[in-house]
């Protein structure tokens, strides 16, 4: 088997947000995203200051950390989520967000992009959706598909089955 080549992004997560909230927006979905911190002139002096010093954390000692990226409405209920690209891991406060919010309704997901090389001299790729749960302390796929509109309608209940469907994760929809 052949080793996965990654299509790297810089901005491939915000770029994979948008389009989420985009494509959520045909289907009467809406994704808001929390906002990060507003650093001040304050704050950007002691940022300066720390960095010129060689101190890379300095001004984000007392930072509060967002717990995930943002929240998904649609018809059946709100969904906080986490959107990864390619191969990126989820940080501590995310893991720690996710393991207060899933013992109460498990309605906290991952939901991840990932766009891999097919062939480089033609520049051929392919992108996979997937949206993922920690299951016994891993990040398990719990449905995967090629397409941005089916990730998007499985928020609506109406695509997956069995144990791929939301119903069978998040409490009230049992």
């Amino acid at each position: 088997m052949s080793k996965k080549i990654y299509v790297r992004d810089p901005n491939g997560e915000k770029i994979f947000e948008h389009k989420f909230r985009e494509c959520g927006a045909l289907f009467g979905v809406t994704y808001d995203k929390i906002d990060d911190p507003h650093i001040d002139s304050k704050r950007y002096n002691r940022i300066k200051r720390g960095k010129g010093s060689g101190r890379s954390n300095a001004g984000f000692e007392d930072e509060l950390k967002r717990p995930y990226d943002g929240e998904i409405r649609s018809k059946i209920g709100n969904f906080p989520a986490e959107f990864k690209y390619n191969e990126n891991g989820l940080e501590m406060q995310q893991k720690k967000s996710q393991e207060r919010i899933d013992p109460v309704n498990g309605s906290f997901f991952v939901l991840r992009k990932v766009v891999l090389e097919l062939e480089r001299k033609i520049f051929r790729w392919q992108t996979i959706y997937s949206i993922e749960k920690i299951i016994d302390n891993k990040l398990t796929k719990i449905y995967i598909t090629e397409n941005l509109d089916d990730m998007v309608m499985w928020f609506l209940g109406e695509r997956g089955e069995g144990a791929s469907h939301i119903s069978y994760y998040v409490s009230w929809l049992k």
